[in-house]
């Protein structure tokens, strides 16, 4: 029988929306966490039980058996963890709004969080903002298309938050779901970290020491580079391996930086979204104690 206070704590996404600056304080701060009673899933962990969602799915109790190993060891009271891959890809699936097809995993994460409380935090950024690094993460990962080829495959009038968000609070009530402003608090790490912790009603260190994650900008002739030699590379070390040599030679600080959305698209964009982007911040509960700096 779990304790009462006893509860389970996960950070499901968005893409490049500051995941890995927690996933990197929670690998940082083992210890610290430990002290205020908490554990967390190692990123390998949470990659190999969830994937994109899909190996959660099918495997349901493997996450379930983790979650309950990690509450039942000693002076434990909560277990934290981030992955944002749980909701799988943001334009795959049928429906409405940014990743239309997360049902599933969604259901499969909260019966295997039961009998624990769970809540969820989801962090979101502008949609114009999340377009044009969402496709620098494509070409990362080995994708040749241009922008403009891959901005035209996209329904642009489809790009809400707001389904994504109704169907979080239907899974685990709206209690168990907070939303973290990427835009707003991605900027500063200590304030981005603070902010996670905030909405998870859990205070931190007057001081958190948080290591930075570095985030680099394509240039327009890195971005070119990358295109053309991506079709020719096959493994994860050869695609890293390209992403160190541009990044040494030609990034954003040495060269112009590549210029994505045209003016115009970036302002429709804003004027479709930005009334139900604050509207969705509003919704939210306000959490614990108030620690920013």
């Amino acid at each position: 029988m779990p304790s009462p206070d006893q509860r389970l704590m996960l950070h499901v996404g968005a893409h490049v929306a500051g995941a890995r600056q927690v996933q990197r304080y929670l690998r940082e701060s083992v210890d610290q966490l430990k002290s205020q009673g908490l554990a967390s899933f190692p990123v390998e962990v949470m990659a190999e039980r969830i994937g994109w969602g899909g190996r959660l799915v099918d495997g349901p109790d493997r996450f379930a058996r983790a979650i309950r190993e990690a509450l039942q060891a000693p002076g434990v009271r909560g277990v934290l963890g981030s992955h944002e891959n749980t909701l799988g890809r943001p334009f795959d699936g049928e429906g409405r709004g940014l990743y239309a097809g997360a049902r599933p995993a969604l259901t499969a994460l909260a019966g295997a969080s039961e009998p624990y409380p769970c809540t969820v935090v989801l962090s979101v950024r502008p949609q114009a903002d999340f377009l044009e690094s969402y496709y620098a993460q494509t070409v990362n990962e080995g994708s040749s298309h241009t922008f403009d080829d891959w901005l035209g495959a996209l329904d642009l009038d489809d790009l809400s938050w707001l389904p994504l968000h109704k169907l979080l609070v239907e899974t685990f009530g709206v209690d168990g779901v907070r939303v973290l402003d990427y835009e707003r608090f991605g900027g500063d790490p200590v304030v981005h970290v603070r902010e996670f912790f905030r909405l998870m009603d859990v205070a931190l260190p007057p001081h958190p020491e948080v290591t930075p994650v570095g985030i680099s900008h394509y240039s327009e002739k890195g971005l070119r580079v990358t295109l053309a030699a991506n079709p020719h590379l096959r493994t994860y070390d050869e695609r890293a391996g390209l992403r160190a040599f541009v990044r040494k030679n030609f990034s954003a600080r040495k060269h112009p930086t590549a210029r994505l959305l045209t003016d115009d698209q970036r302002a429709w964009l804003n004027t479709r979204y930005a009334h139900e982007y604050l509207q969705l911040l509003a919704g939210q509960p306000i959490g614990g104690a108030d620690v920013r700096p």
